[in-house]
């Protein structure tokens, strides 16, 4: 009966232009053995390692590695020697070697023989060690561009302790630099720059700390081309100054920067034990001396570039909703997942209104939580909010609308308030409040309104726009079959409301994001519309448009 080894042996022998140069044996649980493979008539050598999961991925990762050493200088090749290759999915071993055999082919083909570079960055290899291995330091932009040989003070704050495969992992975020009388600021909000701040040290080095161009120098004495003596001076008296005033922290957090393509700037973080620094003055006259380091392994800890264009690199709304200033009155079922959806498509600025206060029986259909007990909807949405992105500011209160309709009858109501909303881009009224419909078809405003309800089971979602709201908002309820008899009815004097679930609720609120933001991108007109539902023959969507 043919064993493992003798499967992986007979399919990488079918293999055209592959030879086997040393037998396939088992070893614990991997396989190997070594090939030569032949492309344009240049033959390479590599050692293969099998791993128990083939031909099935391993965390994300290909469970078969063609190491060789002497390749390291080239892309995609990682410290060990072992080529990056990324192949199609194949339950079939056989069919599997046979790819990943010919991705192999394809990187010799292309980054050994043709010496082709990638148009994306690929960032330098970094291998956290020690203390750092279990922190992380994230940083984001900041309105300045730095020099080659600039150092100084920067401070930042921690964020968080978390847990990784049941080992304890704190993450820091970077806040400020202080140099030459200088203060440049991340671009946090202004609830992350609340946060409790700790002092480290930063050097600008102008360009990465490498070896064989893409793998991070391991050694400090390897750093020692990088930095200069101004540098090591000022390392030297901060080092003195810690063991002056006694400081109780046992580390120090050193960053160094680079840049990387288009003038990006990226930062990388080092853990420095205090009362153990890894710099020493190396005399070299009667009466001068030189920085060095020492043979030493250096401490990295993990770094992640946070800034706009990666935290919302994967997806954002249009700019014309990213960019505004947008106010959301009513966050219930409707406004807070509507809220959310903004948040993490990237918009900046927002401005939250509801007089309600968020009950236990809140949670199950809106971005609320438990945990949180009774509080203002206002007062724990924009903590939600707040938590998801770094960059977002948002405000609100409990009293805009109780305002609104309380002076609605005074001669001057109408100017002042159009004054306060003329501040906003975009107004989403998900209040289902005809009320202030009506009052919002008086006015005469700058800001797009955009009216948002659902009838009761969710079998429809209205979106009406500010042109003539309320009487739009009145015509289309009247041809919908709203059932207003069967509604949640609490225990207790308290207003009935429409029944749904989560999920009832999301998947409308997004299907009319998609339609209000695909409008914005292509520049066309808003237009009024409802969207309605059917479950005859599975759940269907139908968008209704005027």
């Amino acid at each position: 009966m043919k064993s493992r080894t003798d499967y992986i042996t007979d399919a990488m022998e079918k293999v055209e232009c592959v030879k086997i140069t040393q037998p396939f044996v088992p070893d614990n649980l991997i396989v190997k053995g070594a090939i030569e493979i032949t492309v344009n008539l240049l033959t390479l050598n590599f050692e293969v390692e099998v791993y128990s999961p083939y031909p099935f991925q391993y965390h994300d990762l290909e469970t078969i590695r063609f190491v060789n050493k002497a390749l390291i200088k080239y892309d995609h090749v990682n410290g060990d020697g072992s080529i990056c290759v990324h192949t199609l999915h194949s339950p079939d071993l056989a069919t599997k070697i046979a790819l990943d055999l010919n991705s192999l082919k394809h990187w010799i083909n292309k980054y050994f023989i043709n010496r082709q570079k990638d148009v994306h960055y690929e960032h330098i290899v970094v291998s956290p060690s020690g203390t750092g291995k279990s922190q992380a330091l994230w940083f984001t932009d900041v309105n300045y561009l730095f020099s080659k040989g600039e150092f100084g003070q920067f401070h930042f704050s921690m964020l968080s302790t978390g847990n990784v495969n049941n080992e304890v992992v704190q993450t820091f975020i970077l806040q400020e630099f202080r140099f030459k009388n200088q203060e440049v600021k991340s671009l946090w909000n202004k609830n992350y720059k609340q946060l409790n701040q700790s002092t480290g040290i930063f050097l600008f080095i102008g360009n990465p700390p490498v070896t064989n161009r893409r793998f991070a120098v391991s050694n400090w004495q390897d750093l020692e081309p990088f930095v200069g003596q101004d540098f090591f001076k000022y390392l030297h008296h901060f080092e003195v100054n810690l063991k002056k005033n006694s400081s109780k922290t046992s580390e120090l957090k050193l960053i160094l920067g680079y840049h990387i393509e288009k003038n990006e700037i990226h930062w990388q973080c080092i853990n420095l034990p205090v009362g153990n620094f890894p710099n020493y003055a190396e005399k070299t006259g009667p009466k001068t001396y030189q920085g060095r380091f020492k043979d030493k392994l250096i401490d990295w800890m993990h770094t992640k570039n946070c800034s706009p264009k990666y935290f919302f690199g994967r997806g954002t709304l249009s700019k014309k909703l990213t960019d505004s200033r947008i106010l959301v009155i009513g966050i219930g079922a409707i406004g807070s997942m509507l809220c959310t959806t903004l948040i993490r498509g990237g918009c900046l600025n927002l401005f939250l209104n509801d007089h309600d206060v968020k009950e236990a029986d809140n949670v199950c259909r809106s971005e609320y939580q438990f945990s949180s007990g009774m509080v203002s909807k206002v007062y724990e949405l924009r903590n939600q909010l707040l938590l998801i992105s770094p960059f977002a500011e948002i405000n609100g209160n409990e009293e805009l609308t109780d305002i609104i309709k309380r002076y609605s009858k005074e001669d001057n109501w109408q100017a002042a308030l159009q004054e306060a909303l003329n501040n906003f881009d975009y107004i989403f009224d998900c209040t289902t409040d005809n009320d202030l419909a009506y009052i919002f078809s008086q006015l005469t405003i700058k800001p797009e309104v955009i009216n948002i309800s659902i009838t009761n089971h969710a079998k429809e979602l209205v979106c009406v726009f500010k042109q003539n709201q309320y009487d739009w908002l009145m015509e289309i309820f009247k041809s919908l079959n709203n059932d207003i008899m069967d509604l949640y009815n609490p225990t207790g004097c308290w207003s009935p409301t429409f029944k749904a679930s989560y999920n009832d609720i999301s998947v409308l609120i997004q299907f009319a994001l998609k339609q209000i933001n695909q409008a914005l991108t292509k520049e066309r007109p808003l237009k009024n519309f409802y969207l309605s539902t059917s479950e005859e023959d599975g759940f269907e969507i139908k968008l209704n448009q005027f």
